[in-house]
This record gives C-alpha cells, sequence and structure tokens, in this order.
C-alpha cells in the first residue's frame, strides 16, 4: 500500500509540469480462468485488474512511461498482486531518416499476496536497436539487450537473460509485408553453487500479414526455437508452473493465425489460433527455499489454442475510449500427467485515454 501511495504523490506532484506533452491511459480489466494455474488440478477464479500509465515526452526524442497494476483475485487472494515501474525511451534519430537508433530501458517490481512472496521479484532491462532503409520495400534492423531479475525474498536467487538479433521487414506486392528475425538469447538462473544453470537458445521467426479485401486482414507468425542443452542441463523449477522462470524454456515449434475484420459502427472482431509442440529442458522439482533435490524430470507438450475478441474505438476531441471483450480456449496435451489440462477463459476490459 505504501507503494501505491508513493506512485500516486509522485504522478501528482509531477502532473502539472508536464500535462501539455502527456497522455494519461486508466484502465479496468475483468476476467476469468478455468484453469489459473495451467495444471491438472484446474483451479479457477475470477480476477479484477486496476492499471494506470503515464506518458510524458520531454521532447520528440524522449519517452517516459510511469506504470502500475493492481490485479485481485476473488478466491486466490495470495496471487493478488502490484506491479509497478518506469520505462525510459531514447529515440536520437528523426523518422524521416533512413537510419534510426532506439533505446530503451525498464525498472519494474511485482509484489504478491503472503502465499506466494516467493515469487516477489524485481526487473532491469535494457536494449537498442539500430534500423536502416536498404531500399523502399526493405528494412534491416538489428539490436541487443539484456535483463535481470532479482527474486526478493530470498538472498541469492538472480534470472538473467541476454539476447542479440537481426531482421528483415519487406513488403511484398505492394500490399503483403513479411518480416524474418533470427535471435539468440543466453540464460542465466543463479542459487547457490548447486543449482545453478546456464542455458542457451536461438529462435527463428518469420511473420507475414496482407488484406484480404477492405475490411479483413491476415497474420500468420512461425516461430522455431531450438535449444543448447545436454544431458546435464536442467532449470530448477517449481510446482507452481504459471510463475516457473524456466516456463519460457522449451525447444520446438509455433505456428499462430489470425483473421482481424472491421464489421460496421468501427467494431473490430479477431479470430485467432496457434498450434506448438514444445520439449522443455529437464526439469529439477524444487523450490527457492528448500534446496532438497526431489526429482530431474523431462517434458514434451502440445498445445492448442483459439480466441475471439471484440473492441471498439471511441473517439471524441480529448479522449479515446476502447471496451474490448475476449473469450479463449487452450488444450495442453503432455508428456506428465500434471500438466495435461484444458482451460476456458473471459476477458473484459474497458480502457480510457486522454
Amino acid at each position: 500500500m505504501k507503494k501505491i501511495i508513493y506512485i500516486i504523490t509522485f504522478v501528482t506532484l509531477l502532473s502539472p509540469f508536464v500535462m501539455s506533452d502527456s497522455m494519461t491511459a486508466l484502465a479496468v480489466d475483468g476476467g476469468y480462468s478455468s484453469n489459473l494455474f495451467n495444471d491438472s488440478f484446474a483451479i479457477s477464479d475470477s480476477y479484477t485488474t486496476l492499471s494506470s500509465d503515464l506518458l510524458i515526452y520531454p521532447n520528440e526524442m524522449f519517452e517516459l512511461n510511469l506504470f502500475g497494476d493492481l490485479t485481485l483475485y476473488s478466491q486466490t487472494t495470495g496471487l493478488t498482486n502490484l506491479l509497478g515501474g518506469a520505462s525510459f525511451t531514447y529515440i536520437p534519430t528523426d523518422e524521416t531518416m533512413k537510419s534510426q537508433l532506439y533505446f530503451n530501458s525498464t525498472v519494474s517490481f511485482v509484489r504478491y499476496g503472503t502465499e506466494f512472496n516467493l515469487y516477489n521479484n524485481a526487473v532491469i532491462s535494457g536494449s537498442g536497436s539500430w534500423n536502416y532503409q536498404l531500399s523502399k520495400k526493405v528494412l534491416s534492423k538489428i539490436g541487443v539487450g539484456a535483463s535481470s531479475k532479482k527474486y526478493t525474498s530470498t538472498s541469492s536467487v538472480t534470472d538473467k537473460l541476454y539476447y542479440l538479433f537481426g531482421g528483415l521487414n519487406l513488403t511484398l506486392f505492394s500490399k503483403i509485408t513479411l518480416y524474418v528475425e533470427g535471435a539468440y538469447y543466453g540464460k542465466e538462473f543463479t542459487t547457490d553453487d548447486l543449482f545453478d544453470s546456464n542455458n542457451s537458445y536461438v529462435d527463428y521467426v518469420a511473420r507475414l500479414s496482407r488484406p484480404l479485401g477492405n475490411s479483413l486482414g491476415l497474420n500468420v507468425s512461425y516461430l522455431k526455437r531450438t535449444m543448447d542443452s545436454n544431458d546435464e542441463t536442467y532449470m530448477p523449477g517449481f510446482t507452481i508452473d504459471y510463475l516457473s522462470p524456466w516456463a519460457t524454456l522449451w525447444g520446438g515449434e509455433e505456428v499462430r493465425f489470425s483473421l482481424k475484420k472491421i464489421l460496421p459502427n468501427e467494431f473490430v472482431m479477431t479470430l485467432g489460433a496457434s498450434y506448438s509442440e514444445k520439449s522443455y529442458i529437464d526439469q529439477l522439482e524444487t523450490d527457492l527455499i528448500d534446496e532438497t533435490l526431489t526429482s530431474i524430470y523431462s517434458r514434451d507438450d502440445e498445445i492448442s489454442s483459439y480466441f475471439i475478441q471484440i473492441e471498439r474505438k471511441i473517439y471524441n476531441e480529448s479522449s479515446l475510449i476502447i471496451p474490448r471483450f475476449s473469450i479463449g480456449y487452450l488444450d495442453n496435451s503432455s508428456s506428465i500427467d500434471l500438466y495435461n489440462y484444458d482451460k476456458i477463459t473471459f476477458y473484459g476490459s474497458l480502457s480510457l485515454n486522454f
């Protein structure tokens, strides 16, 4: 609660000096998940999130974003959490130039209730990229970045990530946009000498978008992830996969499709589907406090998901209001019985930008 008061006080004191070069966004989100922790226990719950963002523009090259989210769960009260932080973006080049530079840094924290405070953490990250217009229809992009997550409820746990990437954005036949990218990631998870784990992986990404008519658009994306691992490679894991730092460490492929349709009265409907095959790094089942080895096992999953979303942008002279609603279904088939599950999600939000 003290952090909320500090954030509100800071924004209140700062706002009179930046109102002419700032934008504020407020949102109320509500949702329901039939499987909150993505496992076979199928614990369901509903939640409400209150969000605020203050975007400050000292000049055309700088952006400062102060943000905060408070998420309240109806039954799983220990999962109720407060997220806050700030990000800073610097663009020293003009958007009309062939060569453009982008720099970003972010500091954030998240605090859970007593039952889940093991996962309280603070993150600092930074990235930089360079875009160069090779021709009228070809844009190149390269960049580097790093992040460090500190689990604040323990004295020795850190989760670090380093990456570099390069890509090309192509315009084909005047209407089709294709983006291809390759990225290398190095991840270090440190608890102590016994449970240190260093992993690396490479992502190959392709994204294609094209119009299918005056009011219909198609987006397709493909991701292939290859892991650099061996028989001794593992990641310390936790029983709650939803919050585990190893949950993103997998090799395999993923395909996503979406169709966006503009309806009468400026409603926009999006239909989406995805399919992925994931082979996770061998998991060492333990936790951040009790470092007793219980088991090491591998995990392979197949995931199918579908969703429909409807939103509408409502403009007036000084603000933008966006109501949004979505329904989703996901089916996960795993070699580990604990992660054989399906889930249904409902989500609704109302945001105000002014």
